[in-house]
């Protein structure tokens, strides 16, 4: 006798579904500012800016003057070597734009995802106006993305913003080899430990305009305003008390 049997079997499968942060809404004196290193110029000196557009430009090479350029924009010392004079030369594509830098070192938890949020809403701003715009995050495992201004780039970044975990010890990891700043570096940082501070006093020194967000629940240390670096207070958005809420769900 031939026979069909049937069987049946229930298996229980768990899924996760990344789910994008939060946006934060951006304040207006962020939104109220321009990116370009002359505007940026101006709010770092207090008053008018102190160089012109094309001396806050990225550094890229030295090439033989011709009649016309600028001569604020002699590069003396190589005059001097070769004995003819040089000029500095700018580009100006890779001045546009800014870094978003996320630092992840912190011990509190609510202070880091509502940090999670400002990034995500500035990154979300950075394509909603076609702003040029490359991510880097430090701390126990650093990450980067190239630079880029459009959905495939920001889904990029958001994903990166799902899975990121606050780093507990101090340790930070080396930034990829070849991550090049563009000219505005934005700091995000959930509280203001000593190597966010310097962190951002080496960006200075190598040239970067920077911009620092943090949590208004501190106060923003004297060395930013004796370096003339604006800073921006953002609410947080979670409890500092909080146990991480996880921005990865079992479906």
């Amino acid at each position: 006798m031939i026979g069909f049997f049937r069987r049946k079997a229930i298996k229980k499968v768990t899924n996760e579904l990344g789910v994008y942060p939060n946006l934060a809404t951006l304040p207006d004196s962020f939104l109220q500012r321009k990116m370009e290193p002359h505007h940026l110029a101006k709010l770092e000196g207090g008053g008018q800016a102190k160089s012109s557009y094309d001396e806050t430009m990225d550094f890229s090479n030295v090439r033989e003057y011709v009649a016309g350029d600028r001569l604020s924009s002699i590069d003396w010392k190589v005059t001097a070597r070769q004995n003819k004079l040089a000029t500095k030369a700018f580009d100006r594509e890779e001045s546009r734009g800014y870094t978003v830098m996320l630092d992840t070192r912190t011990e509190d938890n609510g202070a880091f995802e509502s940090a999670i949020e400002w990034t995500a809403g500035l990154v979300d701003h950075s394509f909603e106006h076609g702003i040029l715009m490359n991510f880097a995050a430090v701390g126990e495992r650093s990450y980067t993305t190239k630079k880029g201004q459009d959905h495939t780039h920001l889904r990029h970044v958001m994903n990166i913003l799902v899975k990121i975990t606050p780093t507990a010890a101090m340790k930070r990891a080396p930034i990829q080899k070849g991550f090049q700043f563009l000219n505005t570096v934005i700091y995000v940082t959930p509280t203001l430990h000593d190597g966010a501070v310097a962190d951002v006093r080496k960006l200075k020194q190598l040239g970067q305009h920077v911009i620092v967000f943090y949590g208004n629940h501190e106060a923003a240390p004297i060395q930013f305003k004796q370096l003339r670096i604006p800073t921006i207070e953002m609410p947080l958005t979670h409890q500092t008390d909080v146990r991480r809420v996880s921005r990865r769900r079992s479906s």
